[in-house]
């Protein structure tokens, strides 16, 4: 959409991606739009969340093999 100097609103046909001016959008493209948007949008606590559960996975699985390495050790050294 255009509007001239005189403020009247013109139609135009450009695609978006080349358009100088505004773009008029059905009500059904506005609503994908906004959830589209709303999908990116994460509040501090869940991102929080989110690396402390993984920080502690990864640990979780340092420490699981590092007691398998040390049992399989101790297995090994006791053998004549």
């Amino acid at each position: 959409m255009e509007i001239t100097d005189s403020g009247q609103v013109h139609l135009l046909q450009t695609p978006p991606e080349q358009c100088q001016a505004l773009i008029v959008l059905q009500p059904s493209d506005y609503a994908s739009l906004q959830t589209a948007e709303n999908i990116w949008k994460t509040d501090t606590a869940t991102l929080g969340q989110a690396f402390g559960a993984s920080f502690v996975l990864v640990l979780m699985c340092f420490v699981v093999s590092d007691a398998f390495g040390q049992f399989i050790r101790f297995i090994e050294e006791d053998r004549p």
